[in-house]
C-alpha cells in the first residue's frame, strides 16, 4: 500500500512539473537554403523546435495577424489559413482542427511556435539534420507559366500552388479551349484575371472563362470599347463583381503570392490616343530570382517611355505577337531577357513574327520560342532556375550577328549585287533583292523616298541572305520589315534610292 501511494505521488509530481523549455542557441533553421535570423533563440520543447512566429510565417510568404487579448496568431498564405493560440494544444488549418505535439509559448516576451507544424501547414517540407542541428525547410513550390496556343492571339496562365493567374483569353472562339486547358490542370478558381486591352484576340474568350470559374480580382486597362466582344467581357466581369469579385482599372499595384513570389501591375500611362495596343496592362511576375515580363500588345512609343521602370526580366512575353511595331532596341536591352516567347498563329496574315523583331531579339541575346509551330510554350521554375518546354526554337534567326560576333566570311561587305527590285507606289511596298552569292549585312543601310525625302533605316543586325529578297511595307501594311503606318510613296511618281552603311548609292529605282 505504501509503495503504491509513493508511486502515485511520484506520478502526480511529474504531471505538475512545468514543461522543460531549453533555449537552443546552436539550432539553425533555413528556408530554401537561406539561414533565418531570430531575435530570440529557438527553443527545444519535448524534442520539438519552437521558433519566433513572425519570422517563420513571413519567411514562408504568409501574412500574419496577432490578437494580443486572446494571444492568437492567424497566418494566411493564398487560400491557406492557420490559426494558433498560445498554450493551446490544438490549432486549425482552413477550419480543420489539428492536434499539436507541443503548443506555442511565450519566452522573453516573444511568441514561439512549432516550426514543423507551421511549415507543413503552409505546404512546405521539413527535414531535420541532426549532424548540424539544422531544420531545413523547403517551400520550393513549382511555378509554371503556360503560353497557351490560341493561334493569332494571347492567353497566358500562371500556375503557382493555390494561386492561379490568367492574362488574356484568346479570340472569341478560343474561350472553351482555354477553359478546357485550365480544367486539365485541375484549376479550381482564378485569383487574378488580367484583360490587357479590349482587342478581340486578347479578351475574346474571357467571358467564357469568367462564367466557368470563380474569379477574385479582375484588372483591365480601363479603355472602353464599342465592340460586342468588349461588351460580352464587361457583362461577365460586372456579373462576377456582384458575386464578390474586385474589378479594378490598372495602376501600380502588387500582389503577394507567398513563398517569395509576387505579381506586379506596372502603370504605363493612359494618354495614347486611339492606339488601343498602347493601353495594354503591363505586368511582371517575380519568383525569387526568376522574373517574367508580360507586355500585351504594347508598342515602341510606350516602351521608350517606361525605360525608368522596373522592367528587367529573365523571360519576356514579346509584344504584339512579334510585330515590328514592338520590341525596340533600347527596351530589349533594358529588359535583358534570356528567353523571349512569341504568341502568334502559324502562317498568319500579318506575317508575325516579323523578321525585324526576331533579329532585334537575337541581337539582344535572347533565345526565341513561339506558339507558331503548334502547341503551348511552358516554362517551369523553382525560383532559382527554369526549364522551357516548347516546339522548335528560332535558332537560325537568333544566331545572326549576335553582339561580339565578327563578320562571317560569307558576308558581302560592300553590298554589290543588292538592288531595289520593285517599288509598288500604290500598295506602299518595296522589294529589295540580293542577287549576289554572299549574304549582306544591312546594318546602317538606308532606303530613301526621293520625292518625299523620307528615309527608312534598316535594323541593326539585319542580314539579307544570298539570292533572297525582303519586302519593306509602309502605309499600314505589314511585312518582314515595316517602315511606318503613314503613306510614304507619291503615287504620281517617286524614285527610290538605296545606300549602304558607307553612304554609297548602291541602287536606284526606276533604274
Amino acid at each position: 500500500m505504501r509503495r503504491g501511494l509513493s508511486l502515485l505521488l511520484t506520478i502526480m509530481l511529474l504531471l505538475c512539473m512545468p514543461v522543460m523549455i531549453v533555449a537552443q542557441e546552436d539550432t539553425r533553421v533555413t528556408v530554401d537554403g537561406k539561414l533565418l535570423s531570430f531575435d530570440v533563440a529557438p527553443a527545444l520543447v519535448q524534442g520539438r523546435t519552437l521558433v519566433p512566429l513572425r519570422t517563420i510565417f513571413e519567411s514562408l510568404g504568409a501574412k500574419i495577424e496577432w490578437d494580443g487579448v486572446t494571444k492568437t496568431v492567424t497566418g494566411t498564405k493564398g487560400d491557406t489559413k492557420v490559426i494558433l493560440t498560445v498554450d493551446k494544444k490544438t490549432a486549425t488549418v482552413n477550419g480543420k482542427t489539428v492536434e499539436l505535439e507541443v503548443p506555442g509559448t511565450i519566452i522573453d516576451n516573444r511568441t514561439l511556435v512549432p516550426a514543423r507544424f507551421i511549415a507543413e501547414a503552409l505546404g512546405a517540407n521539413v527535414v531535420w539534420d541532426a549532424g548540424t542541428r539544422t531544420a531545413r525547410i523547403t517551400s520550393a513550390t513549382e511555378l509554371k507559366v503556360h503560353f497557351i496556343d490560341v493561334g493569332q492571339a494571347d492567353a497566358i496562365f500562371i500556375d503557382f500552388g493555390n494561386y492561379d493567374i490568367l492574362i488574356d483569353g484568346g479570340n472569341n472562339e478560343d474561350g472553351q479551349l482555354v477553359v478546357d486547358y485550365l480544367k486539365k490542370l485541375k484549376t479550381d478558381d482564378i485569383e487574378i484575371l488580367i484583360a490587357t486591352h479590349p482587342h478581340e484576340d486578347h479578351i475574346g474568350g474571357l467571358d467564357d472563362v469568367i462564367k466557368a470559374y470563380k474569379v477574385k480580382t479582375i484588372v483591365d486597362s480601363g479603355y472602353v470599347h464599342s465592340s460586342k466582344t468588349y461588351e460580352d467581357y464587361l457583362d461577365a466581369a460586372l456579373e462576377e463583381k456582384e458575386n464578390g469579385a474586385e474589378v479594378l482599372k490598372d495602376t501600380d499595384m502588387s500582389f503577394e503570392l507567398g513563398g517569395g513570389a509576387k505579381f506586379d501591375v506596372i502603370e504605363t500611362g493612359d494618354d495614347f490616343g486611339d492606339n488601343i495596343n498602347n493601353y495594354s496592362v503591363l505586368t511582371k511576375l517575380t519568383y525569387k530570382d526568376v522574373k517574367f515580363l508580360f507586355t500585351g500588345d504594347m508598342e515602341k512609343d510606350v516602351e521608350s517611355k517606361i525605360l525608368n521602370k522596373d522592367i528587367q526580366a529573365d523571360i519576356l512575353k514579346v509584344g504584339h505577337h512579334g510585330s515590328s511595331t514592338s520590341s525596340g532596341r533600347e527596351f530589349l536591352d533594358k529588359v535583358g531577357a534570356k528567353i523571349a516567347v512569341i504568341s502568334a498563329g502559324q502562317d498568319n496574315e500579318y506575317g508575325h513574327p516579323h523578321l525585324e523583331t526576331l533579329v532585334a531579339i537575337g541581337r539582344s541575346g535572347g533565345n526565341i520560342y513561339s506558339t507558331t509551330k503548334g502547341g503551348p510554350v511552358v516554362i517551369t521554375t523553382n525560383g532559382v532556375d527554369y526549364q522551357v518546354q516548347a516546339g522548335q526554337e528560332q535558332v537560325e534567326v537568333i544566331e545572326q550577328n549576335l553582339p561580339g560576333q565578327t563578320t562571317s566570311p560569307n558576308i558581302n561587305a560592300g553590298g554589290s549585287g543588292v538592288i531595289i527590285k520593285v517599288i509598288d507606289l500604290k500598295n506602299e511596298t518595296v522589294i529589295i533583292e540580293n542577287t549576289s552569292d554572299k549574304d549582306v549585312d544591312m546594318t546602317g543601310w538606308k532606303l530613301v523616298s526621293v520625292e518625299g525625302n523620307q528615309t527608312y533605316n534598316f535594323p541593326d543586325g539585319f542580314v539579307l541572305k544570298a539570292k533572297k529578297t525582303v519586302k519593306i511595307a509602309s502605309g499600314g501594311g505589314t511585312s518582314e520589315l515595316n517602315w511606318t503606318k503613314a503613306n510614304i510613296w507619291n503615287n504620281s511618281g517617286d524614285p527610290g534610292e538605296l545606300y549602304n552603311s558607307n553612304g554609297d548609292l548602291v541602287s536606284k529605282y526606276p533604274r
